[in-house]
């Protein structure tokens, strides 16, 4: 049988051939390694340790300090995962790598700071610090991995180094203080539910350098009141901004091609919106509930209007389909309540259900002129007298 691995990432033999120092804590024979930490308030790695072993100090609750010999180059898997009490640590310039869950529900963690040794920070390496307040990383990181910093949510302040060319999925989610962030230009992707629910976050420069914004990246960003969107970004992606609430006026820039569904939906503070010509699709409930939404262009380019896509939009009064619109999606206006008109051509083929359920103020429908009947075969009966004949220009 082979040897059995224990938790903290060495086996139970490593564990028997250890030597214990005064406090209980395990190492190595040659004293590299700490393989198991001890629960003590205050702790002094041995000098001369290069590597803190996995989950070594793993819920050691009562552990509030500890110092780090030069000699350590690397803080491993869950080092200090559920340390709860822990509110103080000097990482020192030896040290080049910081991994997954290092520091995870450390929940009284204060400050840090990272060195310029540090490379490399691993997955969910500060996730729930609740109590983290700032942190400054270096500039040798070059990417902000997942979830790093997800629920730090006294985190007020950081910056992000120019060193760094990609964020990851859920790195700064639940944030709840983070009031500013610059992003550098050497981004270029921001991954899906970055900056979700950080609801304290009033303004973001995202730079020309940046061709992604992922799924949910802005989600329940409820303090945003306007963003940039630079035209380097070909797609808003699903639920980039949804539930942004305080979102008053966007400019989509002419390089994206494509909304996905629910981009903006539940803006409630979102009046005007600029689609360029060069969006083809504007994906499910794309701006459903946007309560505030007063006027909107559909641009020629766009071929369908997916289901819902205006929903709720209970100020919108007109709006004009373009005649590059082929299908007109499920409930595409449903309970858009101050809706008097709407102009459909006969390019369209398809209209889904409830299309217009709930329309209370709609008074027009207008058609082009001899289409009565293509339109009656193409919308519920309920409609027909609102089929309005016009002439086309």
């Amino acid at each position: 049988m082979g040897k059995k691995k224990y938790n903290r990432g060495v086996t139970d033999q490593d564990l028997a051939n250890g030597v214990k120092d005064e406090y209980g804590c395990i190492y190595s024979p040659d004293g590299k390694r700490l393989l198991k930490g001890c629960n003590v308030d205050t702790y002094a790695v041995k000098e001369g340790t290069e590597v803190i072993c996995k989950n070594a100090f793993y819920q050691c609750n009562y552990l509030r300090s500890v110092i780090i010999p030069n000699s350590l180059t690397k803080i491993d898997v869950g080092t200090f995962l559920g340390c709860s009490s822990l509110q103080s640590i000097v990482i020192p310039e030896s040290v080049t790598e910081i991994g997954d869950r290092a520091f995870y529900e450390c929940e009284s963690l204060k400050s840090i700071e990272i060195p310029e040794s540090v490379t490399e920070i691993g997955d969910s390496a500060f996730y729930w610090c609740r109590s983290l307040q700032s942190i400054a990383i270096p500039d040798s990181v070059t990417k902000i991995v997942s979830y790093a910093f997800e629920w730090c949510s006294s985190l007020q302040n950081i910056e992000i180094p120019k060193s760094v060319t990609e964020i990851g999925d859920y790195a700064f989610s639940h944030c709840y203080h983070l009031r500013n962030i610059v992003i550098p230009d050497s981004v270029t992707k921001i991954g899906s539910y970055v900056f979700e629910s950080c609801s304290s976050l009033q303004s973001i420069e995202i730079p020309d350098s940046v061709t992604e914004i992922g799924d949910s990246a802005f989600c329940e960003c409820e303090s945003l009141k306007s963003i940039e969107i630079p035209d380097s970004v070909t797609k808003i992606s699903s639920y980039a901004f949804e539930w942004c609430s305080s979102l008053q006026n966007i400019e989509i820039p002419d390089s994206v091609t494509e909304i996905c569904d629910y981009a903006f939906s539940h803006c409630y503070h979102l009046r005007k919106v600029v689609i360029p010509e060069s969006v083809t699709k504007i994906g499910s409930c794309a701006f459903e509930s946007c309560s505030s939404l007063q006027s909107i262009e559909i641009p020629k380019s766009v071929s369908s209007i997916g289901d819902s896509v205006f929903e709720g939009c209970e100020s919108l009064q007109s709006i004009v389909v373009p005649e590059s619109v082929t299908e007109i999606g499920n409930g595409a206006f449903e309970r858009c309540t101050s809706l008097q008109s709407i102009v459909i051509p006969d390019s369209v083929t398809k209209i889904g259900w409830d299309v217009f359920w709930d329309c209370t103020s709609l008074q027009s429908i207008f058609i082009p002129q001899g289409k009565r009947e293509y339109f009656e075969r193409l919308l519920d009966k309920r409609y027909y007298k609102l089929l309005k004949e016009e002439k086309k220009e």
